[in-house]
C-alpha cells in the first residue's frame, strides 16, 4: 500500500521494478486513487512484476487484478541467477 502523488508517480514505479529485479522476488505495489483535502492527486498506479522486472499487471482504475504467482518460477530464476553467491560475508563485532 503506498500514497504516491501523481508528481512522483515515476519514482513509484521505477522502485517497484527495482525492488524485483534486486530481491529476484514478485514485487506488487498498490497505490491510491483520488485527491486528498490538500488537492494532492494520486494516480491509482498499481503494479505487479517479477523477479526480472517484467510487467504482469498493471492499472490505474479502481478495481481488483487477478494474479497467479509461481514459485517455480522464481526458484528457477534465482537457480539461473544465484545473486546471492555475490554478497559478502561479514560478521558483527561485540560492543566492548
Amino acid at each position: 500500500m503506498a500514497n504516491w502523488p501523481a508528481p512522483r508517480i515515476h519514482a513509484w514505479d521505477s522502485l517497484l521494478k527495482a525492488r524485483a529485479i534486486e530481491n529476484m522476488a514478485y514485487c506488487i505495489g498498490v497505490d491510491r486513487m483520488g485527491t486528498d483535502p490538500n488537492g494532492h492527486e494520486y494516480p491509482g498506479q498499481s503494479a505487479a512484476y517479477d523477479p526480472f522486472g517484467h510487467t504482469l499487471a498493471y492499472s490505474e482504475t479502481e478495481g481488483v487484478l487477478p494474479l497467479c504467482l509461481h514459485l517455480d518460477f522464481i526458484a528457477k530464476a534465482r537457480q539461473d541467477f544465484p545473486f546471492l553467491e555475490d554478497r559478502d560475508s561479514f560478521s558483527l563485532l561485540e560492543k566492548q
